[in-house]
């Protein structure tokens, strides 16, 4: 099984999706100014939606990629039930070339080798509009909690990810932490205790 088999399947074995959102993007959203409050956002990686269908229900316009059409189908699914509009696309967002600009861009929990990283921003960066955010959320680990096939430089420091965003013209960083925590972990609402990566870039002009 490769790694999108994998995900499809992990995503069509479920009948409870996870459809709720990052604390981490609820408070930022919730911490910007009135001015600045909503606008067009994609979600990168969206999993079953939990981070755009909450965007959305707060007056964001909403674009969800993922590469498991079942995760697909249910951001789909919830968002009719909801009566909310969601651009969808199922694929590869390495591959993917939309020649729109957005106004928040969110990478979570999607760990990719330092060269996919590196070609990730490249594609998507020039994507953020002037004054734009991007958060990337993800999992930092070390030799003793990393899982036998995975690479280390897939899971790196804030700081790391940070120097690579900072890179790209006009980016500011605006938070960069690594904080120990409790993380749900699947649908049976199981924990375990980990580290979350979390950066926050701003890309200045007008």
């Amino acid at each position: 099984m490769n790694h999108h088999e994998y995900w499809e399947h992990y995503y069509r074995q479920h009948a409870n999706p996870w459809t709720e959102p990052d604390e981490a993007v609820v408070q930022w959203a919730q911490q910007r100014p009135h001015s600045e409050k909503t606008g067009k956002a994609i979600d990168l990686g969206a999993g079953e939606g939990g981070n755009s269908i909450w965007l959305a229900e707060n007056g964001w316009q909403v674009t969800s990629v993922e590469m498991a059409s079942s995760a697909i189908e249910v951001i789909e699914r919830e968002s009719e039930r909801r009566k909310l509009s969601i651009q969808t696309f199922a694929g590869d967002m390495r591959k993917l070339d939309l020649r729109a600009s957005f106004d928040f861009i969110l990478l979570s929990y999607i760990h990719f080798s330092p060269a996919d990283r590196k070609a990730l921003f490249h594609t998507w960066m020039p994507r953020l509009a002037a004054g734009g955010v991007w958060m990337y959320l993800g999992f930092w680990k070390d030799r003793d909690t990393l899982p036998e096939w995975a690479d280390p430089e897939e899971f790196p420091h804030a700081s790391q990810i940070a120097s690579e965003m900072q890179m790209h013209e006009n980016m500011v960083v605006l938070e960069a932490s690594d904080t120990r925590k409790c993380i749900p972990v699947d649908h049976d609402q199981r924990y375990f205790e980990g580290s979350i990566t979390k950066v926050i870039v701003k890309k200045e002009g007008f």
